[in-house]
């Protein structure tokens, strides 16, 4: 009896890691979306009123600020998936998955695929950083372009 138990909780918490990864998968494609979304309408709003000091002096520095945040939650949610992903390594190997490359153990077979999978994990991982790097790029450039020290409005 102690033994189902346990394996109905473990199986829970495995169903539960699964759609927590998912979660934050789609949420790290949200944030891209929205790092974009929020900064282009920043950036029309602060073009439009540049010539108010608060905006050329301040409010130029939020979309970069914005980024930056954005890629540290990025780094925070990769983080939490790489966590999940050992500890459903763990379940799959207490339910005896590991046997044989069952597809019923993905984290398993993925590690069994590794050299397949490495190039796609690191294009998507290189990817992510690099949307976030040049989006960090754009709008400090953005920033400086329109600060008064740059085009010499002061």
């Amino acid at each position: 009896m102690a033994v189902v138990v346990k394996d109905e909780i473990l199986l829970r918490d495995f169903e539960i890691r699964r759609n927590d990864i998912l979660q934050r998968i789609q949420r790290i494609e949200a944030d891209m979306r929205n790092g974009m979304l929020v900064t282009g309408g920043l950036w029309a709003w602060i073009i439009t009123h540049i010539q108010q000091d608060l905006v050329r002096f301040y409010v130029i520095w939020i979309p970069l600020a914005f980024v930056i945040f954005s890629y540290i939650k990025y780094f925070a949610q990769d983080g939490a998936i790489r966590i999940s992903a050992a500890y459903l390594v763990q379940l799959e190997r207490n339910f005896g998955l590991d046997q044989g490359g069952s597809p019923l153990a993905w984290e398993h077979f993925l590690r069994a695929r590794e050299q397949d999978h490495r190039l796609m994990r690191g294009l998507l991982q290189h990817h992510n950083n690099l949307f976030w790097l040049a989006l960090i790029l754009i709008n400090g450039a953005g920033a400086l372009y329109f600060s008064p020290a740059f085009i010499g409005m002061s």
